[in-house]
């Protein structure tokens, strides 16, 4: 299971110079991290739909404590 820990964010603010990662969330399995980039504002900040709709690719930034 993943977990993030709660920040407060401002809407139209992007966290620059952070690790991100495209991961493969399947529906009860194990995530899958696909690629690990380097990234900041406009890395990746829209969420994307694949052409029959049936999945969505997204963007998470994990904070250390």
């Amino acid at each position: 299971m993943d977990s993030m820990r709660k920040v407060d964010v401002v809407p139209d603010d992007h966290p620059a110079n952070k690790d991100v990662e495209i991961r493969l969330m399947p529906s009860g399995s194990e995530t899958k991290t696909l690629v690990r980039l380097f990234g900041g504002q406009g890395t990746l900040i829209v969420n994307s739909w694949s052409p029959d709709s049936s999945q969505l690719a997204f963007v998470s930034y994990r904070f250390k404590d």
